[in-house]
């Protein structure tokens, strides 16, 4: 198997917009490559990162600081092999409903778990409460943000509209360039890793729970007006 070739179908039309994306992908296409090799399936990969991740956040929810620098690393393996059951999928041409259903359910379990175990985390160090209650927030208001935006897909669906990822001139809005820089899960593990290494984790709860929360309320407010347009 050509391993030029095998890029250029495994990572058609894939995202690579950001930073974080281009570098995960330089990575992800060599354990692809040899995944294929070793006949392992979409799926499997999709429960393997799905347990990575989960075990950092667990990791995030000891409190100990010390051990968050393993919890970053095992985030940002997750992230990497999120990209290689895609890769392997397109490839193999194997792909599957329930594998994709598999995919979107751990993200949105992971992720606004991400923000509650860390803040359990916190308050073992600070006896804060007031972190758990912030914690709480932004995990809700990151689910209703993701279930804003994807009732609003599947409302488009049901009427017969396509929606083109690739060249969607909402993504040069002003809430799709607040998601992409402040939301992308990549980002929040940056900033896992910075604010280990000052110590100050409380403050990455400060800064992100007001910033979900307008998130949640302008998701839900655009997608209305959206559906209102189309309707």
């Amino acid at each position: 198997m050509n391993f030029r070739k095998f890029v250029s179908i495994a990572q058609n039309g894939v995202d690579k917009s950001r930073f974080s994306m281009k570098l995960y992908r330089f990575i992800s296409k060599y354990i692809s490559y040899v995944f294929v090799h070793l006949r392992i399936t979409p799926n499997q990969v999709t429960v393997a990162h799905s347990i990575l991740e989960f075990f950092g956040l667990l990791i995030l929810s000891t409190g100990n600081y010390d051990r968050y620098y393993i919890a970053f690393i095992l985030l940002v393996l997750g992230g990497i092999l999120d990209n290689v059951d895609g890769e392997i999928a397109r490839y193999t041409k194997n792909f599957s409903i329930p594998g994709y259903y598999l995919d979107f359910i751990f993200h949105r379990i992971i992720h606004p778990f991400f923000f509650l175990l860390l803040s359990i985390g916190i308050y073992k160090n600070t006896s804060s409460l007031l972190i758990i209650y912030l914690g709480m927030i932004s995990g809700v208001a990151y689910t209703i943000s993701e279930i804003s935006t994807n009732v609003y897909k599947h409302l488009l669906f049901d009427k017969g509209i396509k929606i083109d990822e690739k060249n969607n001139d909402n993504k040069k809005s002003i809430i799709n360039w607040w998601n992409y820089t402040f939301f992308c899960f990549d980002h929040m593990k940056i900033g896992l890793l910075v604010f280990t290494f000052i110590g100050q984790l409380e403050y990455l709860i400060y800064l992100y729970t007001p910033l979900l929360f307008l998130r949640a309320v302008f998701s839900v407010i655009i997608n209305y007006n959206r559906l209102k347009n189309i309707v």
